[in-house]
């Protein structure tokens, strides 16, 4: 484009340079404006090419059809925004990855870091949001987390405890050596804080205490339980001097977090660090007829509806299952991912425990049915409600306790329901032991349960018969898939 200036040969050097510069920015505004245009085409053009794909997963549209091939004239904005939010629904992880949501980048840390708070702020906090909806339980994974790392005394061990968590396959900046890095640093912080306070009570902040259970999640997933029971022992301490899990602060928050991590803590230790806030299980079963009356239960999963009537399971598992099949139903019918929303600012329970009081049955010579039926709910609802997994401490302790306790189970004095049932939960079992990217390869503990499960095989199973097995309880095509690779284990 051409821009002429035309002066005057009375004008100075002040006003020559002044028309210079209007015309200037006539021209670059002019410009802008056509490459805004341009790059607006261009970009409808590249999503009208997504949405072609994605044409089946779209609802009906009131001007399109979709009947045959989808053209560029066809396309509209709605389309095009539609498409974009499946598209980020169904593969987040190329959009997550280094995605700035806040144009300010007023997160802490620098770049090196940013990669981390997106995983746990796009990935981590969105599935896991639909556990604790549907079970009832507060939430503690919220934005709250990026008001703690403000915090230079807790951003050192949030570090460290979201690196193992992280895909290999994307995050390959961050190796181990990082994550004990982050952890000698957070160690050495703490120790001063401590050191430099006189009183136990003036050090029992509400950041301390989230500092000592990121590093009590830390050491148990790298296997040093005697740094666990140091930390642990050093929590308990501090929060006896801080007055109770009652006062602690952040609208419940604090207490909600240290309860369910101590739920899952207590998967595999049996103990708790917090036993005045624990109540001893009693279970109680509803006799048969009350189940077969029932149209809340007969509504479940065939395979449930045979535990229930023949009076396996008490009335809290019960519970959970309606909860968990409201949601799986509805989540059918839709066929699509559940966007993440706002959950209710309190919810009924602050623990996991609570809503399932199931979850603290003890665990004597051999392991207990019910709990395991538990465990494997909450760990099906972990991968199967999200188009993305990650590795909480809930999805962690589970998947460790079923991979310990399935090969202590006898199936020989179990029911023909039972079985049933115990085929499932080491099928879902199995599928949490899988990498959470594509092509979501097994785990070697993951390949020790499938092998295992096929020698606990009489005779050459029948996989249009265990299908029908897995589909009379919850399940997904990720546990579908499981059962291919059995029929491959040799």
């Amino acid at each position: 484009m051409v821009t002429f200036l035309i002066t005057n040969f009375t004008d100075g050097i002040r006003e020559k340079e002044l028309k210079s510069s209007a015309a200037r920015a006539h021209s670059a505004r002019i410009s802008h404006q056509r490459k805004r245009i341009q790059n607006a085409k261009n970009e409808k053009q590249h999503y009208a090419a997504h949405l072609a794909q994605l044409g089946p997963l779209l609802p009906l549209h009131r001007s399109n059809t979709f009947d045959g091939e989808i053209s560029e004239q066809t396309i509209s904005e709605a389309d095009i925004t539609q498409c974009l939010l499946v598209k980020s629904l169904l593969q987040s992880h190329v959009y997550s990855d280094g995605l700035r949501t806040d144009s300010f980048n007023v997160m802490p840390g620098g770049k090196k870091h940013w990669p981390i708070i997106d995983h746990w702020t796009q990935i981590t906090i969105p599935s896991n949001q639909l556990v604790h909806e549907v079970v009832g339980v507060a939430n503690v994974y919220t934005n709250y987390f990026l008001d703690l790392l403000q915090h230079e005394l807790l951003f050192d061990a949030a570090m460290a405890m979201i690196i193992p968590t992280l895909p290999r396959g994307r995050h390959k900046d961050f190796s181990d050596s990082e994550m004990l890095q982050y952890r000698g640093k957070a160690l050495n912080k703490l120790m001063k804080t401590i050191s430099s306070t006189d009183s136990t009570e003036a050090v029992a902040t509400d950041v301390v205490l989230i500092v000592l259970a990121y590093l009590c999640t830390l050491e148990r997933r790298l296997g040093d339980m005697k740094a666990f029971d140091l930390h642990a022992k050093t929590l308990q301490r501090l929060v006896a001097a801080r007055g109770g899990l009652d006062v602690l602060g952040h609208g419940g928050l604090v207490k909600a977090r240290l309860l369910q991590w101590d739920t899952c803590w207590g998967f595999t230790t049996t103990k708790s660090l917090f036993p005045e806030a624990r109540h001893p299980y009693k279970p109680i079963y509803p006799a048969p007829s009350c189940v077969v009356a029932s149209d809340m239960y007969m509504a479940l999963p065939m395979g449930f509806v045979r535990l229930a009537a023949e009076g396996s399971l008490p009335f809290d598992v019960l519970e959970l299952l309606v909860k968990v099949n409201r949601k799986w139903k509805s989540q059918q019918k839709t066929s699509c991912i559940t966007g993440v929303r706002n959950l209710p600012a309190h919810q009924p329970y602050s623990d996991f425990r609570d809503a399932i009081p199931c979850l603290g049955a003890p665990d004597t010579d051999k392991p207990c049915f019910e709990k395991l039926v538990c465990i494997a709910v909450l760990l099906f609802c972990s991968n199967g409600f999200s188009s993305d997994r990650s590795l909480t401490n809930l999805a962690s302790c589970c998947r460790t306790k079923l991979s310990a306790d399935l090969p202590r189970l006898t199936l020989d004095n179990l029911s023909e329901a039972k079985r049933a049932c115990v085929f499932w939960i080491t099928i879902v079992g199995i599928d949490a032991w899988k990498a959470p990217v594509i092509p979501m390869a097994l785990l070697p503990a993951g390949k020790r349960m499938l092998t295992d499960l096929k020698l606990t095989m009489r005779s050459k199973p029948c996989i249009i018969a265990q299908q029908r097995v897995l589909q009379s309880f919850f399940h997904n095509t990720c546990l579908l898939e499981v059962l291919d690779d059995l029929a491959r284990v040799d």
